[in-house]
């Protein structure tokens, strides 16, 4: 089972690196990368349920060690709806949905590292921001995007080294 969560990392950053790659650019956050693929719709729903679904068995067995199963559930709940409504800019309903759901999965992974590990999530914390300050000249705009990238490294690093 242990080795669904290094899938789950190679679907998250293959498709990271990607999207960076085909925008020429730093996304201001990940779900902006949705409107890269303007012919393949379904390609950010689909890369965010199977890199979630492939987690999903990890983060559960170290949840139960750690007595934090409500995160699991609140994120997964929050991942699903954004991938459900990821045209979040056609009007304000979509927007406001999406927004509350992915912050609220942010959230709930943040605190489940804080909970759990919390040294693993100010060390990815660190690398992040060695690479935001020096290479990324829209600094205002991409902060989400280092943000989800902290969140989502740290939560994979803690997963992969305690399994």
């Amino acid at each position: 089972m242990s080795w669904l969560i290094y899938i789950s990392f190679l679907i998250y950053i293959t498709y990271t690196i990607v999207s960076v790659i085909k925008a020429k650019r730093i996304p201001d956050n990940l779900s902006d990368t949705y409107y890269l693929w303007s012919n393949s719709k379904w390609i950010f729903p689909a890369i965010l349920i199977s890199a979630s679904i492939t987690m999903a068995p990890a983060w559960w067995q170290y949840a139960q060690e750690n007595n934090c199963e409500y995160l699991l559930f609140t994120m997964g709940i929050g991942i699903g709806m954004v991938s459900l409504i990821p045209d979040y800019k056609t009007n304000l309903w979509k927007f406001l949905t999406h927004i509350i759901c992915a912050y609220t999965a942010g959230f709930a992974a943040a605190l489940f590292l804080f909970l759990t590990n919390w040294i693993v999530i100010i060390s990815a914390a660190i690398v992040a921001l060695c690479i935001w300050l020096p290479f990324d000249k829209n600094r205002k705009t991409t902060f989400e995007f280092w943000l989800e990238f902290i969140v989502l490294s740290s939560l994979y690093t803690l997963l992969m080294f305690n399994l």
